[in-house]
């Protein structure tokens, strides 16, 4: 969010977060003592937060750089899915060839050794 002053409440975008901030922090009497010190009324704290998760959306929503960057992502992530799927099953296959041969080696050995 920038520095930008609000035509309808003459506040800097940053000092509204931040009385924002520090309200939601306070309840009860401190809560309205905090309002009343710094001008504030319940209803403009609850028109920044509309005017925050609006910008927030917006900000999303007006990056279409945001949306490649996270498709690219994603398609990255397939393919590294897809090489390690392919290596898991070569490991599984070379296991089992070398479980195998491993046998008959065994195997070999004890008809060696029985003769």
């Amino acid at each position: 969010m920038g520095s930008k002053v609000h035509e309808n409440s003459g506040r800097l975008s940053s000092e509204k977060l931040t009385l924002f901030s520090e309200s939601r922090q306070l309840k009860g009497v401190k809560r309205g003592e905090f309002l009343r010190k710094h001008g504030l009324h319940t209803s403009e704290l609850e028109l920044w937060e509309v005017q925050m998760r609006q910008g927030l959306e917006a900000e999303v929503i007006m990056r279409p750089d945001s949306k490649k960057a996270f498709r690219d992502k994603i398609a990255k992530l397939e393919k590294d899915l897809k090489e390690a799927q392919i290596i898991i099953e070569t490991q599984k296959k070379v296991q089992k060839l070398l479980g195998a041969a491993g046998r008959k080696s065994q195997v070999k050995s004890k008809k060696k050794l029985s003769e």
